[in-house]
């Protein structure tokens, strides 16, 4: 029964076009609405905006208007086309002149297309009742029709709002705009150092914006700035840069926190760049600098106090750590306080447990700067750590002083000889410039090694003191040009004691120790373990080409190191100090029981290269070897411009590369930077024009990494007063994570309770503050002035912007070491056990700025989609929040519904969708009070098959039917008559398919065509283990009258007719494998479809399981004769058939039982008794089912075998040994040798594997001498 109003998609479809521009729709990234928010199993829009066109537009009149359309629907689903005026508009008029037909008869009077264009008549009505991600309505709506989603999830209902609604509203100029978002202020301003530029050099002032300005890109671009700057404010010292270059000039940095010495100087927020991005540089205080260059650092007498400003929290907490340390001293440290207190040594005050900054020092005398530390046992195993601590102290002219415990234990007059000598040593061995003197230094400034060295003092601005070896870049001066290194994220691991009672050392936790495998690049943290009970240390050793040797990495050891071998596989943990292992269960149970921790393992960071010392063509970096100029050359300071505030210039002198070999000084025609003696090339190793290696470098964790984490800790404890008193909830979500057993679900069996429990401290006190922030800017957008909505709105998408952090910093990222990139929690639909894990640092460009970026681009893209011409049409959307099984809207009120509902339990979306949940409650949830007014997402009434609840499984997958085949009859309760519904369906199992087959069945609703479409990369449509299915089936049905009842023999000739036509179709499109056999079931349910009921000649009602099999059936028959070239096929046993179609559906994998059994029964078989018989290819691997292949059976089987896969299978054996006797006279006898139709089997079988398939290999050489073969075994059966 053909409806008279067919569609095009109904007819005909571009199944492989689309189906391609889907699939590399994968791989679009910026604009893309996937980009805006996570959301689970999302439609292509390729697809999306394809089928949506093809539904609404008439079928074609003949071949020449079916290719046109169909050239037309390819251009139309390519993602560079989805902004294209010309083809949207041609779309759009399209669908509004079909559209005018179908009102026309429905209203009785004429309509059209103008009509609709001017706005007297609607344009057609599209619902997705499943919307989720929003694919569906927002190509609607780009097609020029009313958009209606709906969605039971608040998480998605506030993502559609932001794809559909706001870019509608607030895109383009709208009454109430506030003014500043487009007026230019009287000076031009810039972006702050580190902020992203956009949105900060606002338009030129006019009395009214442009017209194609975006109110609402523009708001969020400067809020989410504003966010960003007041966020850094509260936590940029807990993110400890590494100190770079020397700060001669603004060139360098020094690290963290504006006080340095109390009175003698300090970093004071100034307008020009900085370490803190914006936050401050260096610059001239009242009192004397040690830093300006200028001054030395002297002793000043009476001076009492060395601070280092902190944040309140990290002081109150260091200064309890003192005490606690002063109430417990060490053996040696209360020997040595007994001789040092009350000025008994030299008359000099010592203090004992002195807090400095994020440090406790053992002892310390402020007039001389002079700390003493004694070293006991403890400090072998934390040398890397201990030294970087003296380096950070140092930097601030403080000196040091180890003494090992054993001496003062032992000896401590030579203990206090020391302390005196070191009292005494002035000057400072590395002395600052003197204050105001311009006084030079007596030792020349070396490159490291030796190699070159500055013939004349290079003055500073004022004086013309030499530059001295920086002490907070390290030795040899190497920080006067080079890198500034930003910390990107930061590696942890878990740790858990060793249960083995003569070790119980702290064990990483570490799934493998590669930091980067990358092509030339590999870098690995190497655990050094000096036994049992000895603490694990760990050092970063490389290899490889694109290695930069002054990074500081170890070579690669000598003996077997495999950094793919880590500590713990499958929660069985193994101890490197002594090889003592932890089962899983123990594993969790130390979880459980609070005795895990973690440890800080390694830092990642960016090596940011500085501006070329030679007017901007270059730059110098640290080089690998001692020296960048080898000792061969020198660089001799001349008259003329220098690089160093115009006091001299360098000259190059004879020698080899500076950076060996990576490019090098060479003479150029006209002016050159270096007085005419040639300029610095920009060195390959460099990157592009210099500016710097690409990639993340890495290193070991310092004191001050640790410290500033430890800050962290503290101060998060009293941002979580200061936001509960606030906000009147817990600030860290306590909301508890799905029951154990949910599905996805592993954490809680690890102790992890609670969604807060899923971040660090510093992590959840990055995550407050910019919560914090985002509510601050609402509150300040209302103050301003700005539109209640408007303010909404803009602050929704900044709340966007916190989740898309928040999925970014959780201790479930992992690092991906191949592409040296940190990734995110929703790597997979899961929340499985994590081992070692990365932190961003929210201020770099895998934090607040990137994440802005990614919604920035959205709003961009969504508000270029181009109106119709007409400006009248009302081309709007509108969001619900409601179950699709009682939808808010009257009846026969869509044109058309286009959806894709869950499948069973394939996504647990309120479950994984809670881990926003909870932060959007914090950050926007007093905006949409209906939305988060419940603890957790609603659940009741999600149609999921969950297994977790009373009942289990069973009960689930009862619930799921029963709720899928109400929101069918409410779908097609909703669409006017002869509207038309797209159902896209994608479930894995033929089971999943039963039930979504009765409940269309079920619902009214009649099928008109069913088309599988693509979705998938090709790289992921098989994993190499496992059946995949690669396609998605498009199922169009109509509200449309039905046929009474229709018998069964009728019904299955009815079947046969059309599947035939159908399935030819289905095959030159190709569609092949498991797909085939999918769209087969969907094209079978047009003829079942059509019936109110199908019943037998007994008067049994027919379900969808028969129907499956009778489409099954008819199928194989089908593919066969196709795969073996339309012939030979009834030459061939059911045995060999279903080798043939298993190879073609799944290649080597393996199948779920319930599918091989189908697959078989198909083919005639009983698969149970296929696997019992002796020397069977058919293997049951638990509720799995394989099928081997020649290399995995038994000779002595094989040679036994009659049927043709047993002697095609020896005959591949034979052929391997070269035992070509054997092999013809195999085939001789077996008969098979020259028939045809073994040839065509094995031709099969070898065209349906990979290229690496051994079997494959194997085929294609017996079958590359077939027809010498066939000839032997001729004249073998003649004699």
């Amino acid at each position: 029964m053909t409806h008279p109003d067919r569609r095009f998609i109904e007819e005909t479809f571009p199944v492989k076009e689309v189906s391609q521009h889907s699939a590399k729709e994968k791989n679009i990234r910026h604009g893309h609405i996937s980009t805006l928010h996570i959301w689970w199993a999302r439609r292509p829009l390729a697809a999306s905006r394809a089928t949506a066109y093809a539904a609404l537009v008439p079928s074609p009149e003949d071949i020449l208007d079916w290719q046109k359309q169909r050239n037309f629907l390819v251009e139309l689903s390519k993602w560079e086309n989805s902004l294209n005026p010309h083809l949207l508009e041609r779309a759009r008029h399209a669908i509004y002149a079909a559209h005018a037909e179908r009102l026309s008869a429905e209203l009785g009077v004429p309509v059209t297309a103008a009509d609709i264009e001017s706005g007297k008549y609607p344009p057609p009505r599209v619902l997705d009742p499943f919307s989720g991600g929003g694919s569906y309505p927002l190509e609607a709506l780009r097609l020029g029709c009313e958009a209606y989603a709906n969605d039971y999830n608040p998480v998605a209902v506030l993502i559609l709002k932001a794809t559909l609604e706001y870019p509608q509203q607030y895109g383009r100029p709208f009454a109430g705009m506030p003014e500043h978002l487009w007026r230019k202020k009287s000076s031009r301003q810039k972006a702050p150092a580190g902020q992203m530029a956009f949105g900060w050099n606002e338009p030129a002032p006019a009395d009214a914006p442009p017209a194609d300005f975006n109110p609402l890109l523009t708001a969020v671009k400067y809020w989410g700035n504003w966010v960003l700057k007041q966020a850094r404010k509260e936590l940029a010292a807990f993110y400890t840069p590494t100190p770079g270059p020397s700060p001669i000039e603004g060139e360098g940095r020094l690290a963290p926190g504006p006080s340095l010495i109390e009175g003698e100087g300090r970093l004071a927020p100034t307008p020009g760049p900085s370490l803190i991005e914006g936050e401050g540089r260096l610059a001239p205080t009242p009192s004397p600098s040690p830093i300006e260059g200028e001054g030395r650092l002297a002793p000043i007498e009476g001076e009492e106090t060395v601070r280092w400003d902190v944040p309140e929290s990290l002081r109150r907490k260091m200064v309890e750590v003192a005490r606690e340390f002063r109430k417990n001293p060490t053996p040696s440290e209360a020997i040595l306080w007994q001789a040092l207190r009350g000025k008994q040594l030299d008359g000099v005050k010592f203090r004992r447990q002195q807090p400095i900054g994020p440090f406790v020092v053992d002892f310390f005398a402020p007039s001389h700067r002079l700390i003493v530390e004694v070293d006991g046992p403890i400090h072998e195993s934390q040398k890397t750590a201990d030294a970087e601590r003296q380096r950070l102290l140092e930097s601030l002219g403080l000196r040091f002083l180890r003494l090992p415990a054993s001496l003062v234990e032992q000896n401590l007059p030579a203990a206090l000889e020391e302390v005196h000598r070191a009292l005494h040593a002035y000057p400072h061995p590395r002395p600052l410039p003197l204050h105001g003197g311009g006084g030079r230094y007596t030792q020349p400034l070396p490159h490291e090694g030796g190699g070159g060295r500055y013939a004349q003092p290079l003055p500073h601005k004022g004086g013309g003191g030499q530059i001295p070896p920086s002490p907070l870049v390290g030795e040899g001066g190497r920080g006067v040009r080079g890198e500034c290194q930003t910390p990107v994220g930061y590696i942890w691991a878990r740790t858990l004691p060793c249960q083995n009672p003569a070790c119980g050392v702290e064990i990483p936790l570490m799934r493998q120790f590669w930091l980067a495998k990358k092509g030339k690049k590999e870098i690995a943290l190497r655990p050094v373990t000096r036994g049992p009970g000895r603490p694990i240390d760990f050092e970063i050793v490389a290899r490889g080409a694109q290695i930069r040797r002054n990074e500081g990495y170890q070579p690669w050891p000598v003996e077997d190191f495999d950094p793919t071998k880590g500590t713990v596989k499958g929660a069985v943990v193994t101890c490197p100090a002594c090889g003592a292992t932890i089962d899983a269960k123990t594993t969790r149970r130390l979880f459980q029981q609070g005795k895990a921790g973690q440890r800080m393992v390694a830092v990642v960071y960016t090596p940011t290269p500085v501006p070329s010392p030679i007017e901007g063509k270059g730059s110098l970096t640290p080089t690998p070897g001692p020296s960048p100029i080898e000792g061969e050359g020198s660089l001799t300071p001349t008259p003329g411009p220098s690089p160093i505030e115009g006091k001299g210039s360098l000259t190059p002198t004879p020698g080899p590369s500076p950076i060996e070999g990576k490019g090098s000084l060479t003479p150029t025609p006209g002016p050159s930077p270096m007085k005419g003696e040639g300029r610095l090339t920009p060195s390959p190793f460099m990157g592009e024009g210099g500016r710097g290696v690409r990639g993340k470098s890495y290193r070991l964790p310092t004191a001050a990494d640790l410290a500033a984490y430890r800050a962290a800790e503290a101060a998060l404890q009293e941002k979580r007063e200061q936001l509960r008193a606030a906000w009147g909830v817990e600030p860290v979500p306590d909301e508890p994570l799905p029951p154990q057993g949910t599905l996805g679900f592993r954490v809680q069996g690890y102790g992890i309770k609670t969604w807060g429990n899923l971040f660090n401290p510093r992590q959840a006190l990055a995550l407050l503050t910019f919560a914090d922030a985002v509510r601050r800017a609402h509150a300040e957008m209302l103050a301003r002035g700005y539109p209640d909505d408007f303010a909404r709105a803009v602050a929704t998408y900044l709340s966007i912007v916190f989740n898309r952090l928040a999925d970014k910093n959780a201790n479930l990222v992992v690092y991906n070491v191949v592409g040296e990139k940190i990734e995110h929690v929703f790597g997979r639909q899961a929340l499985p056990m994590v081992w070692d894990y990365v932190e961003v640092n929210p201020f770099t460009d895998v934090g607040w700025p990137n994440m802005m970026d990614w919604v920035i681009r959205i709003i961009d893209h969504l508000g270029q989609i181009p109106n119709p011409q007409s400006s009248i049409v009302n081309c709007q959307s509108s969001v619900t929040h409601a179950s699709a099984t009682r939808l808010p809207y009257p009846d026969g009120f869509f044109d058309a519904v286009l959806t894709d509902p869950p499948y069973y339990d394939n996504v647990p979306y309120s479950y994984l969708s809670d881990f926003f949940y909870v932060w959007l409650k914090r950050t926007v949830g007093p905006l949409y009070p209906d939305l988060f007014s419940t603890p957790l997402t609603p659940k009741a009434g999600e149609i999921v098959a969950y297994s977790h609840g009373e009942g289990g499984l069973e009960a689930g997958m009862r619930f799921f039917e029963e709720q899928l085949a109400l929101a069918f009859r409410e779908i097609q309760r909703v669409l006017k008559p002869g509207g038309v519904a797209v159902i896209v369906y994608a479930h894995k199992s033929t089971a999943g398919w039963e039930t979504v087959i009765n409940a269309l069945l079920d619902s009214g609703l009649v099928v008109g065509a069913a088309w599988p479409l693509n979705t998938e990369m090709q790289s992921r449509l098989r994993a190499s283990d496992s059946a995949a299915l690669a396609s998605s089936i498009y199922i169009v049905a109509r509200k449309a009258e039905r046929r009474g009842v229709g018998f069964y023999p009728q019904v299955r000739r009815e079947l046969e007719t059309h599947l035939n036509a159908k399935l030819q179709r289905l095959w030159e499109e190709g569609i092949g494998g498991a797909d085939f056999f999918i769209a087969a079931i969907g094209s079978g349910i047009e003829v079942f479809g059509q019936y109110e009921q199908v019943m037998d000649m007994e008067g049994n009602l027919i379900r969808a399981e028969r129907l499956l099999d009778e489409v099954r059936t008819l199928a194989t028959d089908y593919a066969v004769h196709q795969i073996l070239h339309n012939g030979f096929a009834a030459e061939v046993s059911e045995c060999t058939r279903l080798y043939v179609l298993w190879r073609w559906n799944y290649g080597e994998a393996r199948v779920p039982f319930d599918e091989a059994r189908k697959l078989a029964q198909s083919c005639g078989l009983d698969l149970s008794e296929e696997w019992s018989r002796r020397g069977s290819f058919v293997k049951k691997e638990q509720e799995f089912v394989r099928l081997l292949g020649p290399h995995q059976r038994e000779m002595e089987h094989l040679a036994a075998g009659r049927e043709l896969i047993d002697v095609l299978h020896h005959a591949l054996r034979l052929w391997e040994k070269s035992d070509r006797s054997a092999l013809v006279q195999r085939l001789s006898e077996s008969g098979f040798g020259q028939s045809e139709a073994f040839y065509r089997v094995a031709q099969a079988v070898s065209e349906s594997l990979p290229i690496e398939s051994r079997e494959k290999k194997l085929l294609d050489g017996l079958l590359t001498g077939r027809e010498r073969l066939r000839e032997e075994v001729r004249q073998a059966r003649l004699l």
